[in-house]
């Protein structure tokens, strides 16, 4: 859309450096286009990179993140789960299921592939004993929806863990710009 209006669209590049004078932005360098380096210039930017913050972190702009509110997430990927109930042609309804010391979700992320992930205080974690992947199988074994669900399905076995995620940022606007989406912060059910 943006290409259409006249707007240069650069997918896939990555920036090298963010051109800062105090609170403004000057420009952004970036790599692997037709040259080594390019320095893009624009009137206003606009931070949409996720919690990476690219924008916001060339800026120095901190953020909060409570300590009450330290939890960790265990997720992996599952092949041909069951996905419950159906929703149209090939959707599916996400479960959010509470258990006695977290939560865990069930997304389906296509035909086949569904996401299954577990948040639990970091305290927990620490005080079970168990590895991540300990934790997070007890977690499905706890509760019988998705463990049914789960059944016919398969693990892709590429479990990973996050922890410290809540954040806000301590400014969303400067000079000449915005931080847009994750980049301004994040916040998952409890």
């Amino acid at each position: 859309c943006a290409a259409s209006e006249g707007c240069d669209v650069f997918e896939g590049v990555p920036i090298k450096a963010v051109r800062c004078t105090g609170d403004r932005i000057d420009g952004l360098t970036v790599a692997g286009l037709s040259q080594d380096e390019l320095l893009l210039e624009a009137d206003q930017y606009v931070d949409a990179s996720g919690g990476r913050g690219i924008l916001r972190k060339a800026l120095g702009v901190g953020i909060d993140a409570p300590s009450s509110l330290r939890n960790i997430a265990i997720y992996d990927y599952w092949q041909d789960a069951d996905w419950g109930t159906r929703a149209g042609v090939d959707g599916t309804y996400i479960h959010v299921m509470s258990i006695d010391w977290g939560w865990l979700w069930f997304i389906s992320m296509g035909k086949t592939r569904t996401s299954v992930g577990l948040v639990t205080s970091a305290a927990y974690y620490k005080q079970s004993g168990l590895t991540t992947e300990e934790l997070y199988l007890k977690a499905i074994e706890c509760e019988p929806l998705i463990s049914k669900l789960l059944k016919p399905a398969r693990r892709e076995n590429i479990l990973k863990a996050e922890s410290d995620w809540i954040y806000v940022a301590d400014r969303l606007v400067g000079e000449n710009w915005i931080l847009a989406g994750d980049s301004a912060g994040f916040a998952d059910p409890i």
